[in-house]
């Protein structure tokens, strides 16, 4: 089922990174341009404050997929706890998706079909080390990638800093955050020489409250001449206390293996 395949194909692009962790530091003010005499910890200390900060989030999520020239577009209504788990539902229950710190678990009611597996099974699938701090990073505009300071360098434009690892890490992961509101403006990681790389672009944001958050999303994904494209858009976001989280595999459903 083609929407299936995007659940997978989501989770295979947002997997494809991991959480960044930083020390404190001094922290950096918002402003129209980069401030140059600034250190590569600041700005990461800084970017990471400005993540909005809530218990829970609900909203729709709309998902438009374009491979191989078609385009095919989903919605699901998303609901989130913060640093614990992330729920996607499709219409009429057909897709239903639960990503915890432990691990990701979905199933689909059309062919009667399940998977769940920790973030371990997952890392031996993709070869890296995985966590569930990487999709809520991606949902925040927030840096997706475990780098230190001391590995990367930084640059200037006229309304962004630019992040790059050096030459000496052996991975190609760059981020421009935007001078402004201190988040990300686009992500993006390459291996193999450039062979496979995901670029993030975070192509419009929204103010609910005094939170801001991504609002239109666009990942591009290349393997070899194979190149796939996610938008997705964050609709009626709201910030609330609680929120249930319903989910449970249905009796006689077959697993499937990624």
């Amino acid at each position: 089922m083609i929407l299936r395949r995007l659940v997978l194909l989501l989770i295979r692009v947002i997997l494809t990174f991991s959480l960044i962790t930083c020390g404190s530091s001094r922290t950096l003010k918002a402003s129209s341009k980069p401030i140059t005499k600034i250190s590569v910890q600041s700005l990461l200390d800084s970017h990471h404050g400005s993540a909005a900060n809530f218990s829970h989030l609900q909203g729709k999520l709309r998902i438009s997929l374009l491979n191989d020239g078609r385009e095919m577009g989903y919605n699901l209504s998303m609901r989130m706890a913060k640093d614990e788990k992330l729920w996607l539902n499709a219409t009429l229950n057909i897709v239903r998706v639960m990503a915890t710190t432990q691990g990701v678990q979905f199933y689909n009611k059309i062919d009667r079909t399940y998977f769940e597996g920790s973030f371990g099974v997952l890392s031996k699938w993709l070869g890296i080390e995985l966590n569930f701090s990487q999709l809520q990073n991606l949902i925040l505009g927030q840096a997706i990638m475990d780098y230190a300071a001391r590995d990367l360098d930084l640059t200037f434009s006229d309304t962004q800093y630019q992040l790059r690892t050096k030459n000496s890490v052996g991975t190609d992961y760059r981020i421009r955050i935007n001078a402004g509101r201190l988040l990300a403006d686009q992500q993006y990681f390459a291996q193999s020489e450039g062979e496979r790389s995901v670029t993030i672009n975070y192509l419009s944001y929204q103010t609910i409250g005094d939170k801001t958050i991504p609002e239109v999303i666009v990942l591009t994904a290349r393997d070899g001449n194979e190149v796939t494209q996610l938008e997705l858009n964050l609709l009626d976001l709201s910030f609330v206390d609680q929120l249930n989280f319903p989910f449970n595999i249905p009796s006689g459903y077959q697993r499937t293996e990624l």
